[in-house]
């Protein structure tokens, strides 16, 4: 209940007092509910205030990870990767062409030795 709300239940319960309808005691304990109610809703309030915030903090952190991870680590990685493929595939087409070059060396050779044209 807000304040507001205690405020007039409190009012409502010290008419129906001064109406004689509640004794002094009742009134006393009916009013140490509402004041006593109020507390739990505060301390419950503010316990799921903290844990929305909680929440929200632990979902920015996750999104924020993400992104930097993604421009840090996934990015470069990626970008080494290409550049590490592309010097391989240099490597290969060199060593394929150099392969190529002495086959046909031989093969020359071999039509020369053996009178092939």
């Amino acid at each position: 209940m807000s304040n507001t709300s205690n405020s007039i239940e409190i009012e409502r319960l010290h008419k129906l007092h001064i109406e004689g309808a509640l004794t002094a005691e009742e009134f006393q304990k009916a009013k140490e509910n509402i004041l006593k109610s109020n507390e739990v809703d505060v301390s419950f309030g503010f316990l799921a205030k903290r844990m929305l915030n909680f929440i929200i903090g632990v979902a920015i952190f996750i999104v924020v990870a993400t992104i930097l991870g993604y421009f840090f680590v996934i990015v470069p990685s990626n970008e080494k990767m290409d550049a590490e493929f592309k010097a391989h595939q240099e490597k290969n087409e060199k060593e394929f062409k150099e392969f190529e070059n002495e086959t046909d060396r031989k093969m020359e050779e071999f039509r020369k030795k053996h009178g092939f044209k």
